[in-house]
C-alpha cells in the first residue's frame, strides 16, 4: 500500500476515535503545545509507523502473544491521539504563518482531515477547513468552535 494511503487509512481511525473528543476539547488544550509542526510530525509519522507494526504482529500474533502486543497497541493508539489535536493546531499555524505555504507534509495532513471529515458527514467542518486551506483564514477555521 503506498504510503499516503496509509497514511489516510490510519489518519481514518485516529480520526473517528478523536472526533468526539475534539468537539468537547477546551481552547486551552489546543494552546498548551507550542511545538510546531516541523516538529510534531516526524513523532506522529514515527505513532503511525509503529501502530502499523504493532497491528501487524497483532493479526498474526498467538494469543500469548496478543496479551503482550495489545496493551502496548492500545498505548500507541492513545498516544496518537493525544497527539492529533496538538498536530492539527500546529498544521493549521504552520500554513498561516508562513506566506510561501510552509511546510507542504502541513497541508497534506490537512486536506487528510478535509476527506476524513467529509467521510463522517461533517460537510461543515471540511468546509471552513477547506476554506482556511485555500484562503489562510483562521478565524473561520474549526479550531476556533
Amino acid at each position: 500500500m503506498p504510503k499516503h494511503l496509509h497514511l489516510r487509512l490510519v489518519l481514518a481511525i485516529l480520526l473517528t476515535t478523536f472526533v468526539t473528543t475534539f468537539s468537547s476539547a477546551s481552547a486551552a488544550d489546543e494552546s498548551t503545545s507550542h511545538e510546531s509542526f516541523r516538529e510534531l510530525y516526524p513523532r506522529w509519522e514515527q505513532l503511525l509507523t509503529r501502530r502499523r507494526a504493532l497491528q501487524r504482529k497483532f493479526i498474526t500474533a498467538k494469543q500469548a502473544q496478543r496479551q503482550v502486543i495489545g496493551p502496548e497497541l492500545k498505548a500507541t493508539h492513545a498516544e496518537a491521539i493525544k497527539l492529533l489535536p496538538q498536530i492539527h493546531h500546529a498544521a493549521l499555524k504552520e500554513l498561516e504563518q508562513t506566506s510561501s505555504g510552509g511546510d507542504p507534509r502541513a497541508k497534506f495532513f490537512l486536506i487528510t482531515m478535509v476527506a476524513e471529515l467529509t467521510a463522517q458527514d461533517r460537510y461543515e467542518d471540511a468546509h471552513q477547513l477547506t476554506r482556511f486551506i485555500s484562503s489562510g483564514a483562521l478565524a473561520d477555521s474549526p479550531t476556533t468552535a
